[in-house]
């Protein structure tokens, strides 16, 4: 049975909750991480300026550099690990990275506070930066209880009112990337629970007696389209409890388990984010990732669609799909010309976890498994790191 294993993953997921904060001047120590944008400008030599999203496992690409590690590193470090990439080929090089979107280092709150939600930490923050960034408390300090849940383990109480009367004291604790603080009022706090993740209302919520699962996601304005069902689970004392969604919520099938399911006080319900994925790449408007939503199936046409469509020289004839069976890659031609031109549907396929639609570029031949796996090749064409 798995304990607080996942729930650093309830950060990652409050995006109806995010709130928009005008761009600050980034602290130069501040350290990029997984989901930043950051602008990147070679002033001494055009056509190299790009704005890049950094992945999930911390990397970018460049041109003239391929996939570089920016996880880790100020801008300013990151600025001279390409210039000197780039000074293997080019003379008189300068770099400048620029923080556009610091989505990495955030932290969330909910409860007894003003606006709940998740924030991005414009430098070292601690307890009350949080508190304030989320318009103070709703109640005074003295009728609220707190607790930080860190990483997959760490749970620790909070002393809301010393650290207010204080701020230079230990209650005023440090925060880190993706803590999350849960506010209760103590005189309300035997009837509430927390929703967190991928539905419309997420918050703290008061709960009426033997109230069930999906009385409660209803409360919460239910489940996003970005809502994993099959992953659901409830946060009791400490302890995971699975509850699959999906059979009920989808498939329509008859689940006792889920529709008899008793909320209890202090329970977190969380329903994570997809991660089903596939990708679209090459000549296409807007080549990345995009996510199988578990209540629809994507075709061809569709995944085509959600990239903006193909690009100007695009080589619909010699398009593919490429997929992995039993771990190993195999390459589905596909005539996208047929498929737009003359609706022939054959090449309409439905999208897999992990397919890779590739739409080479006019005037260059279509590629085979071997070119598709070599991280070069890619790289020249997309400029996007491989799924696999």
């Amino acid at each position: 049975m798995r304990t607080l294993a996942t729930v650093a993953a309830i950060l990652l997921v409050l995006a109806t909750a995010v709130h928009a904060q005008e761009p600050p001047a980034v602290d130069p120590e501040y350290v990029l991480g997984p989901d930043d944008v950051i602008e990147i400008a070679v002033p001494t030599h055009s056509g190299l300026e790009r704005t890049v999203n950094i992945m999930p496992d911390g990397r970018i690409t460049f041109p003239r550099v391929g996939e570089i590690m920016a996880a880790g590193k100020t801008a300013s470090q990151l600025a001279m690990e390409i210039k000197n990439a780039l000074e293997v080929t080019l003379n008189n090089v300068s770099v400048l990275v620029l923080v556009r979107e610091m989505r990495a280092n955030r932290v969330s709150v909910i409860g007894a506070v003003r606006q709940g939600g998740t924030f991005f930490m414009r430098g070292p923050w601690r307890l009350m930066d949080l508190i304030a960034a989320a318009g103070g408390l709703a109640t005074k300090p003295s009728r609220v209880t707190g607790r930080l849940i860190r990483g997959r383990t760490e749970v620790l109480s909070l002393d809301l009112a010393a650290a207010l009367e204080d701020p230079k004291s230990t209650a005023n604790i440090a925060l880190q990337r993706n803590d999350l603080i849960l506010i209760e009022e103590i005189e309300r706090s035997k009837l509430l629970v927390n929703v967190l993740g991928q539905v419309r209302n997420p918050g703290t919520l008061e709960i009426y007696e033997d109230m069930n699962l999906l009385a409660l996601l209803t409360m919460a304005g239910n489940p996003t389209e970005r809502a994993g069902l099959s992953k659901a689970y409830v946060l009791r004392e400490g302890k995971e409890i699975p509850t699959n969604l999906r059979p009920l919520l989808v498939e329509g099938k008859h689940d006792p388990y889920i529709e008899e399911f008793k909320i209890q006080p202090g329970d977190v319900l969380f329903i994570p984010e997809i991660e089903e994925r596939f990708a679209v790449m090459g000549m296409v408007a807007r080549p990345g990732y995009y996510t199988i939503p578990e209540k629809k199936k994507v075709s061809v046409l569709e995944a085509l669609g959600q990239a903006g469509g193909q690009g100007p020289n695009a080589n619909l004839r010699e398009a593919g799909i490429i997929r992995s069976r039993s771990g190993k890659p195999e390459m589905i031609k596909l005539d996208l010309n047929a498929l737009l031109k003359k609706s022939n549907m054959a090449f309409n396929l439905t999208m897999e976890p992990e397919d890779i639609l590739f739409i080479p570029e006019r005037g260059k031949r279509g590629i085979t498994v071997g070119e598709a796996f070599s991280s070069i090749y890619m790289w020249r064409y997309i400029g996007l790191p491989f799924l696999w």
